[in-house]
């Protein structure tokens, strides 16, 4: 894996491969953790940005690595993020959302916020293990998101992105996918309203972070 900075605010996977899965990560959480790897497609993992200016820099990265044939994958905030932009990726051979809801609690992201400014380890601590389930296997999870050095500014643009904006659902079409951990307590399955309209998949004992497999989906 090839490290562009000194900390993974991205990083690209160059497996020799034509596709690029561009996966964009959830609110303090690493993008190499949301999927299984990928072997047959390059990945470009996005974690710790601003999702207000985060669309120029996807576009610088399009073109640094000249990517062309591509798919997208949004997570948790990042499939917030998408599904408002999803229109700028209509070229996408596939799109995913993981791990969404149609709003957050307001009440909910307040305690982050006051939980950052409050106690800013403790508070991440709790929000990643509330992330997985008991059959995931956390352990590099939990130490490689100990070891980053997370960005509060950019943390707290996260949360404002979450209170401001509600998940718009895209327009059905079969390069269209989505992916639910069963057992997901940040976004619980129960709140979904709208799946029997997509090519939508639960993933059974799995939590916020499902991990799909998009090798799959590349056939």
């Amino acid at each position: 894996m090839l490290l562009t900075n000194s900390k993974p605010y991205y990083q690209f996977v160059d497996n020799q491969s034509n596709h690029t899965w561009i996966v964009i990560s959830g609110w303090s959480l690493l993008g190499s953790f949301v999927i299984k790897p990928v072997k047959k497609s390059n990945v470009l993992f996005i974690s710790d940005y601003d999702p207000y200016t985060l669309l120029e820099d996807i576009d610088f990265w399009f073109k640094e690595y000249a990517i062309q044939d591509y798919s997208i994958m949004g997570f948790s905030l990042g499939g917030l993020w998408l599904s408002q932009y999803v229109s700028y990726f209509m070229m996408a051979k596939k799109v995913v959302f993981s791990g969404i809801r149609s709003r957050y609690m307001e009440q909910d992201i307040s305690s982050l916020r006051l939980g950052l400014e409050s106690n800013f380890c403790e508070i991440l601590t709790l929000f990643w293990r509330n992330c997985i389930s008991v059959s995931f296997n956390s352990d590099t999870y939990f130490q490689n998101q100990q070891d980053y050095s997370w960005q509060c500014k950019r943390l707290l643009r996260g949360l404002d992105y979450l209170n401001e904006f509600d998940f718009q659902w895209p327009l059905e079409d079969e390069k269209v996918h989505f992916f639910h951990g069963q057992l997901d307590r940040i976004a619980p399955l129960k709140e979904i309203t709208k799946q029997d309209a997509y090519d939508f998949q639960v993933i059974k004992r799995q939590g916020h972070i499902c991990c799909p497999d998009l090798d799959i989906l590349d056939g």
